[in-house]
């Protein structure tokens, strides 16, 4: 016969379960399960009923209730329970900050949610962390670091298996991509979601998916296509209900007809694009649609109606900052925050050493983005391009390591280093080639850098030695070192 504990999680289960389909309905029931457990002095049932009312005040978007909850939460998991809920309960401060644009009080808790999920390795929270922060990254326009986050956080997922979360970290990175006018590298990172997502049907996150595609095919001036993917989009969004979906999928749709030239049918999807924004933005979205009405009506020859929606975008504009400039006084008060973000950036290189093995090449890295990992026929034939054409900003770096068991942690936080027109190869089980386009004081900041990293390192956590490295950079002489490397590159094949 099941026991009281045994029904009463049971009923924890049944709550999480229905979390995202019918918050509401949970938000009455984790409520009433929370003062039973309270009243009967299960505090660890209340903690685990407190959590689950503060994710549904989330989903309705309730932050401040959700917030005041979860701040409860974080009195009753003190002491007693802290080692096993402290994550979480650091998650879900950010979530409910980032409801609320304080965007900096968001990064700070998903820093120590980051930082803790790590050491007690607690993945999913660690991937949600990163999902969380590269969000803020976007919204406040630090593509780069959105991207690193996003990719970091699609790596992770995919060498621990978590691809629910793999798909959520992928999409982002789409969106982080498409702000970048990154439309070619999009469309091989949603098909990618897509493929994860089989027999895991999520219809917002199908429906992003034909969203993004809609835009990237945009982006490359394929306007069917682009029609074909949104309009998917739209009817998803319509069919289940997904108001926030439908608003998006309007102005895309909207886009691609002021791309045709239909300016009239561009006007009319913004205007069902507000309809929809209105049931749950407060401005941000509007401010978006206002000025594509403006714009589009002024194409038009319609200056009474661009006007109109003119100063509706002024209005929203301006409310928006207002909010922003509040909250981030409020915030940053004797704070640095992109000291914050530098060492979040560090904490993200550090980690990326410990997530698998250097070699695994995914497709987290576009060739824009960053630095490429190629293998030693790549390698050879791109330094032999370099003895016929060499670019006056050319440097050659030779990273020469004490032992082998260090080369592939080596090799991760080397990668993590490079920039566009960066290329990294393992020569052998002690040397790493690293051709760099930027010149000789990028080199030198390379080797800098890397060696403070390396120093950094909790080699130890490995049981591995600290490395000894020597580094070695030739700019002047490029052809003869090429030459050189490319003579041992065939004795060692050979061999």
């Amino acid at each position: 016969m099941p026991s009281l504990k045994d029904h009463q999680n049971a009923r924890f289960a049944h709550l999480w379960q229905h979390l995202e389909s019918d918050a509401e309905w949970v938000r009455n029931e984790a409520m009433d399960l929370r003062d039973q457990c309270l009243f009967n002095e299960d505090t660890e049932g209340g903690l685990n009923a407190s959590l689950i009312l503060s994710y549904a005040y989330w989903h309705i978007m309730d932050y401040e209730r959700g917030l005041k909850v979860v701040k409860e939460a974080l009195k009753l998991a003190r002491d007693t329970f802290e080692n096993d809920y402290l994550s979480q309960i650091y998650h879900l401060h950010a979530l409910h900050y980032w409801g609320q644009s304080k965007y900096y009080s968001a990064k700070q808790f998903w820093v120590k949610a980051y930082e803790r999920a790590i050491l007690l390795k607690e993945i999913d929270i660690e991937i949600e962390s990163l999902i969380g922060l590269g969000n803020v990254w976007r919204i406040l326009n630090q593509l780069d670091a959105a991207r690193a986050a996003h990719s970091h956080a699609v790596h992770v997922a995919q060498v621990r298996n978590y691809p629910i979360l793999e798909a959520k970290a992928l999409i982002l990175l789409a969106w982080d991509m498409k702000l970048s006018a990154m439309y070619d590298e999009m469309l091989p990172i949603l098909e990618r979601a897509e493929t994860v997502l089989v027999g895991k049907f999520d219809p917002t996150w199908v429906a992003e998916i034909h969203d993004f595609r809609g835009m990237a095919y945009l982006g490359l001036g394929a306007l069917e296509k682009a029609e074909r993917s949104c309009q998917h989009a739209y009817q998803l969004a319509l069919s289940h209900k997904q108001t926030w979906m439908e608003a998006h999928c309007c102005i895309s749709i909207a886009r691609i007809t002021i791309a045709k030239n239909e300016l009239d049918q561009a006007l009319e999807w913004l205007n069902h694009a507000e309809v929809a924004a209105h049931q749950f933005d407060s401005g941000e979205l509007l401010s978006q649609i206002s000025q594509e009405q403006a714009k589009v009506a002024e194409q038009n020859q319609d200056h009474e109606l661009a006007l109109k929606a003119f100063k509706k975008y002024r209005y929203f504009a301006e409310k928006r900052r207002r909010e922003k400039s509040l909250n981030s006084a409020k915030e940053r008060e004797g704070k640095t925050p992109y000291q914050l973000d530098e060492r979040i950036l560090y904490m993200i290189a550090q980690r990326e050493a410990d997530v698998g093995d250097a070699r695994v090449v995914s497709i987290i890295q576009p060739n824009n983005l960053s630095g490429q990992l190629i293998g030693r026929m790549q390698w050879r034939a791109l330094r032999e391009t370099k003895v016929q054409s060499p670019l006056p900003g050319d440097c050659f770096i030779q990273i020469q390591l004490s032992q082998f068991t260090a080369l592939n942690k080596v090799t991760s936080l080397a990668l993590m280093l490079t920039l566009h027109q960066e290329w990294l190869c393992q020569h052998d089980s002690q040397t790493l080639f690293v051709l760099t386009e930027h010149g000789e004081v990028r080199a030198k900041h390379f080797c800098q850098r890397l060696a403070q990293m390396v120093a950094q390192f909790p080699w130890s956590d490995f049981d591995v030695e600290p490395p000894v490295i020597s580094y070695t950079y030739d700019a002047l002489n490029l052809p003869n070192a090429v030459s050189q490397e490319i003579q041992q590159l065939e004795v060692t094949d050979e061999s």
